[in-house]
């Protein structure tokens, strides 16, 4: 299989984006969104701005989901490990 080139795997990191801002977005805002924009940047200038650099910011409660969905399941692993080696000697298998 062949390896993707540079400008492929920038256009299935744009995809990529605007799979993840259509979600955030409400239902009735989706058919807008369909419209895409091009930004073209001439190499070397650094945009000032997030809207300029073409980010945007993403709602905070997103991000609270994220780090407690990481919590949770940091625990539970902990906790399977601490119970594997409280009862490591019990375990046939280790």
């Amino acid at each position: 299989m062949a390896k993707k080139t540079k400008k492929e795997k920038e256009l299935a990191r744009l995809r990529r984006e605007i799979e993840v801002l259509r979600a955030q977005l409400p239902k009735q805002d989706t058919i807008e969104a369909t419209k895409e924009v091009k930004v073209i940047r001439e190499p070397g200038v650094k945009p000032k701005t997030l809207q300029q650099a073409g980010i945007q910011r993403v709602d905070s409660k997103f991000i609270k989901a994220d780090l407690l969905r990481a919590t949770i399941l940091t625990l539970i692993s902990l906790a399977v490990i601490a119970i594997l080696y409280i009862f490591r000697n019990q375990i046939p298998f280790f």
